[in-house]
């Protein structure tokens, strides 16, 4: 969350942990009540303040304040976030794609200022992406015109939240910077017992016949009782990390670690260049 002045400078900020899998109604509440407490931590009275600007990932309506759908953001399914905040809130809320914020940010007071078009590419979670031609964003159907995550890099390749094969947030997220790290250690650990570390049974037949599989799409798991190829849950099987600690780790040597960043650099320098 951000305090600014009228002229976009910024007169504080703080942030705390969104808790992505705890619902919408909590995470509405840790929104409002991070800007309440930035408001009295700076005496500033909700009356001095024009409105409340929220950026947020997915497809959504702007003029209603809706938000359709996040893949990151669990529950998270036609939420009317405006009217959501507003009444927690008592001030007047406008919701826009993050990405959208972003990137009109950079164009009004950053990187951009001195140009008529541009492109943004956001990282994070997942990847967002703002398009402005001749001083014009173009939000496109339902806000994510610009959403250059969703570009296919390889139309054979990783799998993604949204469906979507071989898209540019399936290779340069943080996200898929994790999850390519637990496929990693998944092999090794594979290859040096001969054996998963739990037995996972077969969403089809309830088989635990499954046998692992690493290919352009990532780690999958094969039936060999009836043939079904399932994602590997990879997530679930106890090496939580994050995409931070994978670079600090990359700094200290860690050869995986470091063939996944060297490999999600490739891949968004490659997609930057095409842009130009």
């Amino acid at each position: 969350a951000g305090l600014l002045s009228l002229d976009g400078a910024i007169i504080d900020h703080a942030s705390t942990p969104t808790g992505v899998d705890d619902g919408p109604e909590l995470v509405l509440d840790r929104m409002s009540g991070l800007a309440l407490d930035l408001l009295r931590h700076n005496n500033v009275d909700k009356s001095r303040v024009p409105a409340i600007g929220v950026g947020s990932p997915g497809p959504l309506d702007s003029q209603a304040g809706v938000v359709f759908w996040s893949p990151n953001l669990t529950g998270w399914k036609d939420i009317h976030v405006a009217e959501k905040l507003q009444r927690r809130m008592e001030m007047k809320v406008f919701v826009e794609n993050d990405a959208n914020s972003a990137a009109w940010g950079e164009y009004w007071l950053g990187a951009a200022r001195d140009v008529k078009s541009m492109a943004m590419i956001t990282l994070g979670t997942g990847v967002g992406g703002g398009l402005i031609i001749d001083g014009v964003l173009r939000r496109g159907s339902d806000e994510v015109g610009g959403h250059l995550g969703h570009v296919s890099v390889d139309f054979k390749g990783r799998y993604m939240a949204s469906g979507m094969t071989g898209a540019l947030e399936a290779y340069v997220s943080a996200n898929s910077i994790v999850q390519r790290y637990q496929e990693d250690l998944m092999r090794q650990e594979y290859e040096k017992f001969g054996k998963l570390p739990q037995t996972p049974l077969c969403e089809k037949c309830g088989s635990t016949d499954m046998i692992p599989d690493w290919n352009e799409r990532g780690m999958e798991l094969v039936c060999m009782a009836c043939e079904q190829v399932e994602r590997a849950p990879v997530d679930a099987w106890g090496w939580k990390t994050t995409a931070r600690e994978l670079a600090e780790r990359a700094r200290d040597g860690c050869e995986s670690c470091l063939r996944i960043w060297t490999e999600t650099g490739v891949i968004l320098g490659t997609f930057i260049a095409s842009l130009a």
